[in-house]
């Protein structure tokens, strides 16, 4: 199997983010001396009657002090689960995974599962070939879930693509993320101008997105850029942007690329302080919020590879059913259960929750249809929202193939071992005291999105509030939150 903790990518100085994409699992395998084919990867010896979940996906890690996670890891987890459960009609589950680096590689994984009879449905984690994949899967009746884009914004997903039946999303839409951020920006921090710089490969539509998220929510668009545009560099298109004098800088693009922009904001002396000075910026200075999106920012990879210039308060919208750091993330619990030794890791909560539950969806489904036929799985998949495995409840519809609502998002931040010295004084949430965290690492910021949260997700939230876990920010001499806290 190719080691993906080995390989190294270009930074966005050098070739564009297609070529950086494609080009991923080849420079790593070719470090290593390996063969860069697509490979079927199976967990253990697979038995002539089980059930396979397929996946097709490569989490490149650049730079030594890069945690990306394997599908794999999760889906160990998460098949163990099922499988204590009885897996499903009777029968053992499994899964292959295809590791592939390039469109062509991903392609030829997503025909070789494909012709696999005992597999029950697919998990798309790249964005390599999903144009090609999502067509093929349509066409063939396949159940697809995607992981780590948005079909939705692009109009690929049914019912828009009407021969997309089979094709599901378990990844938040731009439009949301864009929304909740723009919100946040104007309702909490009282900002009165973004500017943004993204990957138009990666999220095709997110300018224009980003510019009605603004409008609706009352902030001016000062400037947008994207990267690499008129082969300038990172350091030119920031100073350009830096003119705008924008309040926040949305950067929408992969974590790598999110850590460049941090490391080079602090080379320029851009990187952001408190919202006073963003949003009052003196003469000749720019220290905007940094505002992620949930690819890019989500994760913590993004401020390990950004190190000192990872900046606290920095912030991303995200699944607060993907938040692992409460009293309790059961993946992990699954993952130790089941042989993984995830408890012998000095890293951060493992057990990427869309892989985990588009898992639980797939076998779900076969169990709630009593078959494992394709066009049966589909039917299950739409029966309803209310999975419910790793942790808050999800589903489909016949009419709505996203696994999440808006109702889901909440806002994330990041942190460090200590808070930023600031008045009023904010502290750190019960995580970090309960080794459950790395340094630096993202965490849930609880004020924003708190009161619709507790709507939606009502037990969820009074535990993490009554357990004081998260970024809670400032509060009042009643001890109710506030927006008082100059950092987030």
């Amino acid at each position: 199997m190719i080691d993906i903790n080995q390989m190294t990518l270009p930074t966005s100085e050098g070739p564009t983010r297609r070529q950086l994409l494609q080009g991923a699992a080849i420079v790593g395998a070719a470090s290593l001396g390996l063969s860069t084919g697509c490979r079927l990867i199976s967990a253990g010896p697979k038995r002539f009657d089980d059930l396979t979940v397929g996946a097709i996906g490569i989490f490149p890690n650049p730079g030594e002090k890069f945690e990306g996670e394997l599908p794999e890891t999760a889906l160990k987890a998460a098949l163990g689960k099922l499988n204590s459960q009885g897996g499903a009609l009777g029968r053992n589950v499994v899964f292959r995974g295809a590791q592939a680096g390039t469109e062509d590689e991903a392609f030829d994984g997503y025909r070789r599962l494909e012709a696999d009879p005992s597999v029950v449905g697919i998990i798309l984690a790249t964005p390599l070939a999903s144009e090609q994949i999502v067509d093929a899967a349509g066409s063939a009746g396949m159940p697809l879930i995607v992981t780590s884009f948005d079909l939705e914004g692009r109009g690929q997903l049914w019912p828009a693509a009407e021969t997309a039946r089979s094709v599901f999303q378990f990844h938040v839409p731009e439009a949301w993320s864009l929304e909740a951020a723009a919100q946040y920006c104007a309702t909490d921090r009282k900002y009165r101008s973004a500017a943004m710089i993204y990957d138009d490969f990666l999220f095709t539509h997110a300018g224009k997105a980003f510019s009605s998220a603004c409008s609706a929510n009352g902030l001016q668009v000062s400037a947008v850029e994207q990267f690499g545009s008129g082969d300038s560099t990172l350091p030119e298109q920031l100073s350009r942007l830096a003119r705008s004098g924008s309040s926040a800088l949305f950067v929408w693009a992969d974590p790598q690329t999110t850590a460049d922009v941090a490391r080079s904001m602090k080379s320029l002396g851009f990187e952001y302080i408190d919202s006073l000075r963003a949003r009052s910026p003196g003469s000749g200075q720019w220290h905007p919020q940094l505002v992620g999106c949930p690819t890019g920012m989500f994760e913590r990879d993004w401020a390990t590879a950004a190190e000192d210039a990872a900046v606290p308060g920095s912030v991303t919208p995200g699944d607060i059913g993907s938040f692992r750091k409460g009293p309790r993330w059961l993946p992990e619990e699954w993952g130790n259960d089941f042989g993984l030794d995830w408890d012998k890791k000095k890293e951060s909560r493992r057990g990427l929750r869309p892989i985990v539950d588009s898992a639980c969806a797939l076998i779900e489904s076969v169990r709630r249809v009593n078959s494992a036929a394709r066009s049966e799985v589909v039917r299950g998949l739409e029966s309803g929202r209310d999975f419910v495995f790793a942790s808050t409840p999800f589903g489909f519809t016949g009419d709505n193939h996203v696994a999440i609502t808006q109702s889901d998002l909440a806002m994330f931040t990041l942190e460090r071992a200590g808070p930023v010295a600031t008045d009023p004084a904010y502290e750190l949430g019960t995580e970090w005291g309960l080794k459950i965290m790395a340094d630096p690492d993202m965490t849930l910021l609880v004020r924003p999105r708190l009161q619709s949260l507790q709507s939606t997700h009502p037990s969820l939230m009074g535990s993490l509030v009554e357990g004081g876990y998260g970024t809670q920010c400032s509060k009042s001499a009643a001890g109710n939150l506030t927006a008082a806290c100059k950092i987030h």
